[in-house]
């Protein structure tokens, strides 16, 4: 069976994961702007950032704890990029994580943060942390497009992009939400993405197969120049679709490869 794109009459869902996002008052009154992506089981993760020499606190952040392969949460807000914003940025992004390892009864090494919108300014952390509580509550599996409206910022749509293959006789999910229009250069500009899949993929090979599809796709996108801060590609696999692990090796790289790809590639023509 080859790959299956989503249509719009199906329940964008990845088995294993959650979302939701809600108004925490960062971008203005009623506005989506805080969002968080929950694997239900710790899942393995990789990440491509910026290269800009000046990285904001969650980029910097994630960049140590994504070494560990790790991840189960991701938290992101929208309206302000926490770049430019010193000691105290590292510490909001810090404090950020906290609070939402406490909700989720996880440890904290197992958050990832990301923010994007105005630098300069500190976050108000206060209306984050008194909106983690909500966030966290409302987690659920068709949460994947609030979370795609809550990143957004300059975009004039949410963009998610979803697939659907079969490896092994066992059916993969591969789903991705971006945010990032006319913003965008090579080396990924103002780019945020996260992709959850329930492969079972080794840590080896889901870190060649992305940063490959980050470099056919983000990484030649050219429009306007500019170069952020704040660049973030995440891919999450939690393996509950217990297909046979997928490795460098193995016949059933193929199917995944490619359907990852053709997410990414979407991503660019719809930048």
């Amino acid at each position: 069976m080859t790959a299956m794109e989503m249509t719009m009459n199906d329940s964008v869902q990845v088995p294993g994961f959650l979302g939701n996002s809600v108004a925490a008052g960062i971008k203005g009154v009623g506005s989506r702007d805080l969002s968080l992506i929950f694997s239900e089981i710790p899942a393995r993760a990789v990440g491509v950032f910026t290269t800009n020499r000046f990285k904001a606190a969650p980029v910097i952040l994630d960049m140590e704890r994504i070494r560990k392969g790790i991840t189960q949460a991701i938290i992101v807000n929208s309206g302000n990029a926490n770049a430019a914003t010193g000691k105290e940025g590292a510490k909001d992004a810090a404090t950020m994580s906290k609070v939402v390892s406490k909700a989720l009864g996880i440890e904290d090494e197992l958050v990832l943060v990301a923010s994007t919108g105005i630098i300069g300014e500190r976050l108000p952390i206060e209306k984050i942390t008194q909106s983690i509580e909500p966030l966290v509550k409302g987690l659920n599996a068709d949460g994947i497009p609030s979370v795609a409206e809550g990143i957004i910022t300059t975009d004039r749509f949410p963009k998610i992009e979803c697939q659907r293959c079969s490896v092994d006789g066992k059916e993969i999910t591969i789903c991705g939400i971006a945010k990032g229009a006319g913003m965008i250069e090579p080396n990924m500009a103002t780019m945020l993405s996260f992709i959850m899949t329930d492969a079972d993929i080794d840590q080896v090979c889901l870190t060649s197969v992305f940063k490959e599809s980050v470099g056919r796709s983000f990484n030649a996108i050219t429009v306007d120049g500019c170069m952020s801060t704040n660049d973030t590609a995440i891919i999450l696999a939690n393996g509950v679709a217990g297909n046979s692990i997928i490795t460098e090796t193995s016949g059933n790289l193929v199917e995944f490869r490619e359907t990852l790809s053709g997410i990414m590639r979407d991503y660019r023509r719809r930048s």
